[in-house]
């Protein structure tokens, strides 16, 4: 905040549920209006029927808890225009589908002339589309003039404090709005932190709250100086404000984290399991159902690869290579064999090159169209792999002159899940050669993308995208 002389603002702020109350209430009450004005609209209709009403009713709670379940009315939506809209217009053309497949369904499509259906359906979309519009802009000027926000002083001005009120000022909350600091012990020699007011002491500080101008006060002191916090509390434990006390972790790298109770102790939730409980089931049986037909429909090519390379070279049909797999476990990964036997490099102490020597002709096409890959089906419905993850990575394959392990030092989390047959990296081409560090980190930049965003729609969007990206990828070779 900029600084200012005298007091801190005296108005009370407006709670940001009371707003996201008012736009669920004026979105409803559009959600009616569009099926009323849509019957009187209607040539040759009359009053509206005991029925045609009802049915507006019904609707309309009905595309209300739609944009619930949607998210409409969620704060990080309600305050972003383009987003809530979207979830409205999802919300209320579900409802309005969902009304006309029940009608024919049920044989009541008589009773709902279309044209009536038709212009509640227009309207429908253009009304709370307004509405929302509208607040949109209200909203915005109560942003700014900081009406949505919770009237916040920070107790304690040491590096935890300072550092604390930079965190929220920079994430712009708009459900917080600092109005300066109090200190609990030696005042500060500057009068401003920051730009950050320095209000005064504890004493101060109840003051303010008494005068109704504070709405909630954060403890930002060392966790370790309990009798001081402990202090602290018992000033302001008579005050009807919210009280808070900042966690005191490392430049708060964790704040996102959220926090369970176990056995009555609260404990914050630093990293998950990405897959599990139903998820897990559900990648698992994508897995070995998907997998199991894949393996059956490409077995005739399969069978064609084979001959092929046993004619354009000797050796086995097969290359089975160690590689990490889940939890950093070591599996074996079938493929085509596509180098001439005597050059293969189980290892790949040395990557692959383009027009490298060792790849046979028809390897080059199988690596080209990434046909070499298609044993892995086999890992796939064993379960030593997925049909999307992170890809799996030989043991000794380098970024340049570095170990993959040695350029990254979280390059293991990429093994918290299944390695997979195709993934998040290689749609957006990052595959092929990693000849620099520079593009090992972007392909895990992808693949730690995937794993924090799983979904099952996830995987079916990324093997639809497999194909197109396998037979135009210049990078694969």
């Amino acid at each position: 905040m900029e600084r200012r002389s005298g007091r801190p603002r005296t108005a009370r702020p407006t709670a940001p549920w009371v707003a996201v109350l008012a736009l669920r209430c004026a979105e409803t009450a559009a959600f009616a209006l569009a099926g009323v004005l849509a019957w009187w609209l209607h040539p040759g209709l009359g009053p509206i029927t005991p029925f045609s009403a009802a049915t507006v009713v019904v609707v309309t709670l009905a595309a209300a808890w739609m944009c619930e379940r949607f998210g409409a009315y969620h704060l990080s939506y309600v305050f972003r225009l383009q987003a809530g809209l979207r979830r409205q217009l999802y919300a209320w053309t579900l409802t309005m589908s969902t009304l006309v497949v029940g009608a024919y369904s049920l044989n009541l499509s008589d009773a709902y002339p279309r044209l009536w259906v038709g212009l509640w359906l227009v309207l429908g979309t253009v009304l709370p589309m307004v509405v929302r519009t509208g607040f949109s802009g209200l909203t915005r000027r109560w942003i700014r003039e900081g009406r949505l926000a919770q009237r916040t002083v920070i107790v304690g001005t040491t590096d935890h404090g300072r550092l604390l009120a930079r965190h929220l000022r920079g994430c712009e909350d708009i459900r917080t709005r600092i109005i300066g600091f109090a200190h609990d012990e030696q005042p500060p020699e500057e009068g401003y932190i920051d730009q950050v007011r320095v209000l005064g002491d504890l004493e101060h500080l109840v003051g303010l709250i008494r005068r109704n101008e504070v709405d909630q006060v954060i403890i930002a002191l060392p966790w370790a100086q309990r009798d001081r916090i402990m202090r602290t509390l018992a000033e302001l434990a008579d005050t009807p404000v919210d009280i808070r006390l900042a966690p005191e972790l490392l430049r708060f790298e964790f704040l996102r984290q959220r926090a369970e109770i176990v056995g009555d102790v609260p404990l914050l939730r630093v990293l998950d399991r990405p897959v599990s409980g139903s998820a897990e089931l559900l990648k698992a049986a994508e897995d070995r159902v998907l997998g199991s037909l894949l393996l059956l429909m490409f077995a005739p090519l399969m069978l064609l690869i084979a001959a092929a390379i046993k004619i354009d070279s000797r050796g086995p049909v097969f290359f089975r290579q160690t590689r990490y797999g889940f939890n950093n476990n070591l599996i074996k990964v079938w493929k085509f064999r596509t180098m001439y036997h005597h050059m293969t490099d189980a290892a790949a102490s040395m990557l692959t090159q383009r027009d490298d020597p060792r790849v046979t002709r028809v390897g080059r096409f199988l690596r080209r169209t990434s046909l070499d890959e298609l044993p892995q089906l086999l890992n796939v419905v064993t379960g030593e792999m997925s049909l999307v993850g992170p890809r799996p990575h030989a043991l000794q394959a380098k970024a340049g002159d570095l170990l993959y392990q040695d350029v990254m030092h979280h390059y293991a989390a990429r093994h918290r899940v299944k390695p997979g047959l195709t993934g998040w990296a290689q749609v957006h081409g990052w595959r092929g050669e990693t000849d620099t560090p520079e593009k090992l980190t972007r392909r895990v930049e992808h693949d730690l993308y995937y794993i924090d965003h799983w979904s099952l729609l996830l995987d079916m969007q990324i093997l639809l995208r497999t194909a197109r990206v396998v037979f135009g990828d210049k990078n694969a070779f």
